[in-house]
């Protein structure tokens, strides 16, 4: 209102929230909403900011199907071991520094076994350099 963010800006916020919004058929299906972002108890005041009724806010659905076995297998399919047959790329064996670029690129601050069920995502499972 006071003209700090244009009004093409806003429109263009706007739009981009409603395109999805519309792309996944939100206009015309609408999902029963099942949890209640204030609390994480199962039965709460139906509103959270007036006192109403207790009832059931939080159904804990598990959304996440297999989705972690999808994202070992993306992650395993992007991860990337050069092999330098036939001297094909720029390096010698006796570089001092090689670059490993890459939102994982360090090393589990918890050490190489620190998840207990070794699924967690917490850096790059990096080979020591060999002998």
């Amino acid at each position: 209102m006071n003209g700090t963010i244009p009004e093409w800006r806003i429109d263009d916020m706007c739009v981009r929230i409603m395109a999805g919004f519309y792309k996944v058929g939100r206009d015309t299906a609408q999902v029963p909403i099942n949890f209640d972002s204030w609390t994480l108890d199962t039965y709460a005041p139906i509103h959270y900011a007036v006192e109403s009724p207790v009832g059931l806010v939080n159904e804990h659905v598990d959304v996440r199907g297999e989705h972690a076995t999808v994202i070992r297998e993306i992650g395993r399919a992007s991860a990337v071991l050069l092999k330098n047959t036939n001297n094909a790329l720029p390096l010698t064996g006796q570089e001092r520094q090689v670059a490993i670029i890459g939102e994982d690129a360090g090393s589990n601050s918890y050490g190489a076994n620190g998840c207990s069920d070794r699924g967690c995502d917490n850096g790059m499972t990096v080979p020591s350099p060999g002998p």
